[in-house]
């Protein structure tokens, strides 16, 4: 009876699941029992052969019938179970695939809201200059242009190399110390090393588009931005922005659409593992930024 049980669950495992995985269970619990009672029967016949029948076979057919049912009903509870277990494992697989794709569709809409923007005070600048036919103005293009390769090509992943971020941060700087080159007061202290750290794109960037958009920095001689990035020993990213305030913004300043999307991406991308704080007070308005950072894997 053992070596039939065997035989029996063996089949059931290997073929008898996968083809009614999908079909009824009033199908597969009845075609189950029928199995087990099958080579049952077989087993028995296989010791009426070789012993006949006597008393002690007699009473084995009434035990190993009885055992069959047993068996069926314990294999058929089992595969309830197991298909249960997969049903729902498929269903949290799903809920967690839609909630990703809405995370996305929602992290596409905020970033389309902010890069347009950025894009045509950029192009507005640079026509203004064309028009005057400002020497800077080759250079404002070139710099532009690979702020659009970063935004076109790399900001479609998920993370993106710190130093990349960077970089770009430092070409959108140097794109406004071009409208203003009396001003000396737009300053950018970075951390040294940012090999394999990796973080969401054009946060940093957005940031820093918001202070010159609220600020004053290049109108007023007294105006300032200071911009200072930093890494501890967890992988933490420490960025803070102060800069001047111009006078009409100040009321709408921390409600500003760019800040409020930023947020929203942060809340999105890194949940608990981020802080944002902002003071604004005397025209001046403050931002701390706290990030973990991701580290690429090598």
């Amino acid at each position: 009876m053992a070596s039939m049980l065997g035989l029996v669950i063996f089949l059931h495992i290997k073929y008898l699941i996968p083809y009614f995985e999908n079909k009824r269970w009033g199908i597969y619990i009845p075609f189950t029992v029928l199995l087990l009672v099958f080579f049952t029967s077989v087993d028995l016949l296989i010791d009426y052969l070789l012993y006949g029948i006597d008393d002690h076979v007699v009473s084995t057919i009434f035990y190993s019938i009885a055992s069959a049912f047993f068996y069926a009903l314990l294999i058929a509870t089992s595969s309830i179970l197991y298909f249960q277990g997969q049903a729902m494992i498929k269903s949290i697989e799903n809920q967690v695939a839609l909630r990703n794709e809405k995370l996305t569709s929602e992290l596409n809409f905020l970033r389309a809201q902010i890069n347009p923007h950025f894009l045509f005070n950029t192009l507005n600048n640079i026509y203004f200059y064309a028009s005057s036919q400002h020497p800077a103005t080759p250079d404002m293009i070139a710099k532009l242009s690979e702020i659009l390769r970063y935004i076109v090509y790399d900001c479609k992943k998920d993370k993106v190399d710190l130093e990349k971020e960077i970089a770009n941060m430092e070409n959108l700087l140097n794109l406004y110390r071009m409208k203003n080159t009396k001003q000396k007061a737009i300053t950018f202290e970075k951390p040294t090393f940012l090999g394999g750290l990796q973080i969401a794109p054009l946060i940093l960037i957005n940031l820093i588009e918001n202070a010159f958009k609220h600020g004053d920095a290049l109108s007023n001689t007294n105006g300032f931005i200071s911009i200072k990035a930093a890494i501890d020993e967890r992988d933490n990213l420490h960025f803070q922005v102060a800069n001047s305030i111009k006078q009409k913004q100040v009321v709408n300043r921390e409600k500003g659409i760019g800040q409020l999307n930023i947020k929203k991406q942060l809340e999105l991308i890194y949940g608990e593992y981020y802080t944002l704080d902002t003071v604004l007070k005397d025209n001046l308005f403050n931002l701390n930024l706290t990030i973990q950072l991701d580290r690429k894997d090598i």
